[in-house]
This record gives C-alpha cells, structure tokens and sequence, in this order.
C-alpha cells in the first residue's frame, strides 16, 4: 500500500523551538502567533522576539522578521529561533 497526500495549499510549517514542529493547514488570515499556538505554543527556550519566516518570492527564498500579529501565508515556514543564555 503506498499512501499519496492529498495536496493542500493552505499548509504551512512550523520549526525550531515549538512543542510540536510540523506542517498544518490554516485559513486565511492565520497570525504567526496563532499559527505557533497549532504547534504547541513555544518551548521554555523559544525566543519570540526573534521568530522568522522563510517564503518563496518570485522563485527565490527571502528570510523576514515578523511580529506574532503578522499574517502567514501558504507554504511559509515559520522557525522559531532558541534564546541566547
């Protein structure tokens, strides 16, 4: 049995210091903050100050600086990035 995805242009995915990493499907107008809520919330070493978004520009990868009120778009990758000690 070979099993094929169904191909879902809303996902998104979520990295780095999150309780539960992964991709997930989101409606428009997702916040980054809800968007991290989906995965768990942030570890005790998330820094969420320093959370940013890779996204695919006119076929090039550009990495942005968001704010948790800030808007995802589909096939963006949110990382959260670990605090410096």
């Amino acid at each position: 049995t070979v099993f094929v995805p169904r191909f879902d242009p809303d996902r998104i995915f979520v990295s780095g210091e999150v309780q539960s990493p992964g991709a997930y499907s989101v409606p428009e107008g997702t916040t980054v903050l809800e968007a991290l809520t989906l995965a768990g919330g942030p570890t005790p070493d998330a820094a969420l100050n320093r959370v940013r978004i890779l996204r695919i520009v006119d076929g090039v990868q550009e990495t942005f600086n968001v704010e948790l009120e800030d808007i995802v778009e589909p096939r963006d990758t949110i990382m959260v990035r670990p605090r410096f000690f």
